[in-house]
């Protein structure tokens, strides 16, 4: 049952992969720089605009893929991430998280509780990191507006065996009476940041050692021998 369960799982993300990049058609290109790519496109039934952000960096996937493990390190590279602990670690990459977010004066900071999980998806070469709001109880905390939705895609796409092609695609509602276009302009950057934040987390010889032991090592070295890269 746990493998059916994994397999399923696997085709779920797979097939969101897929459609991440078959619909690029639906976003508009805002801003390239550095390299990355960043594109809106408006939220379903709202003013609110949806974010993604495409752009490579240099280290290997397994590499990355250890920095979204250490989620203290969140604060470091997350665009405007004030603050983030683990509230509930039920094994196997499963995490409920308390995240922060940090808002412009004299806006007060959001935050939320979330469900995170990585995948692997050998089909498609990539890894998948998935952070979405949950209902878990988690008192509100003073100063604070509790978004009522985020939800956080990274997919990390193996390119050779010493870059990764990131993928971000976020979208959140972050409560509150602060106008849509306010709100979309304070975050229409966010992409571009947290790539670049990745790059510099990447470069580190503390993720590169964390990467070496990692279940994602065996994952790119099967890769690097199907490519032959």
């Amino acid at each position: 049952m746990k493998r059916l369960c994994t397999i399923i799982a696997c085709g779920v993300f797979a097939t969101i992969v897929a459609s991440n990049i078959s619909a690029q058609s639906e976003w508009t290109l805002r801003k390239t720089a550095d390299g990355i790519a960043c594109y809106t496109k408006p939220q379903e039934g709202s003013d609110l605009d949806q974010f993604k952000g495409i752009g490579i960096v240099n280290a290997r996937l397994e590499t990355v893929a250890a920095i979204f493990r250490d989620v203290p390190s969140y604060t470091q590279w997350m665009y405007n991430c004030r603050e983030i602990k683990t509230l509930k670690d039920m094994g196997n990459d499963n995490l409920i998280v308390y995240y922060v977010n940090r808002s412009p004066w004299p806006v007060a900071d959001r935050d939320a509780v979330v469900k995170t999980h990585v995948y692997q998806d050998h089909k498609n070469a990539t890894g998948v990191v998935v952070i979405e709001s949950t209902n878990y109880n988690y008192p509100a905390q003073s100063g604070r507006v509790r978004m009522p939705y985020l939800k956080a895609l990274f997919i990390l796409q193996y390119v050779d065996r010493e870059h990764t092609r990131v993928i971000f695609d976020i979208k959140a509602n972050p409560g509150g009476n602060i106008p849509a276009a306010l709100v979309n302009a304070f975050t229409k950057d966010h992409p571009y940041h947290t790539i670049q934040g990745l790059r510099k987390m990447a470069a580190m010889q503390k993720y590169v050692e964390l990467g070496k032991n990692s279940k994602e090592f065996e994952f790119a070295e099967k890769l690097f021998r199907e490519k032959g890269k």
